[in-house]
């Protein structure tokens, strides 16, 4: 009987988790499809987001690095050196926090110039990430939120 009472509540801690789960996830508003790869310390598949599509993925730990989503306007831009965005997060868990940011290598797409590139979480009280134009601002840094959803949304509305 006590293993059954283990079991149940064990359960039902991982359902009241999982019912809580917060999640990274892209909007796709430029006009082109995108390419989005998940990496922590092993590399996701590559999915294909086509234009008004949106992309997700429960925001997770991983005890060696953190996660970088990463996104290309060519399947294999990942791999040739195309222009890439990096999305990127980390959980503390110790403090509840969620640290999030954006990073671009290998030059700026046309694609990310149409409106903004826009990071928010549903909390007034998170700073929210905006690169107009697909051009980072001089103050870029790295944000801190507790634990909650985390949106990129590229080629955001100005």
């Amino acid at each position: 009987m006590r293993l059954v009472a283990a079991i149940s509540a064990i359960v039902a801690f991982s359902l009241a988790s999982t019912a809580h789960a917060a999640f990274a996830s892209v909007v796709n508003q430029c006009d082109t499809s995108v390419w989005i790869t998940s990496t922590d310390s092993k590399t996701g598949p590559t999915t294909q987001i086509a234009s008004t599509g949106i992309w997700s993925e429960a925001l997770h730990f991983d005890p060696k690095t953190g996660i970088a989503i990463t996104i290309t306007t060519t399947k294999d831009g990942l791999w040739t050196a195309a222009s890439t965005i990096t999305y990127s997060y980390t959980i503390n868990q110790a403090s509840n926090l969620v640290y999030y940011d954006l990073d671009m290598k290998y030059g700026l797409n046309a694609a990310w110039t149409k409106g903004q590139l826009l990071v928010t979480t549903p909390y007034a009280n998170c700073s929210s990430i905006s690169w107009l134009h697909g051009v980072p601002p001089l103050d870029d840094r790295t944000q801190a939120c507790q634990i909650t959803d985390i949106l990129l949304t590229l080629c955001a509305p100005e």
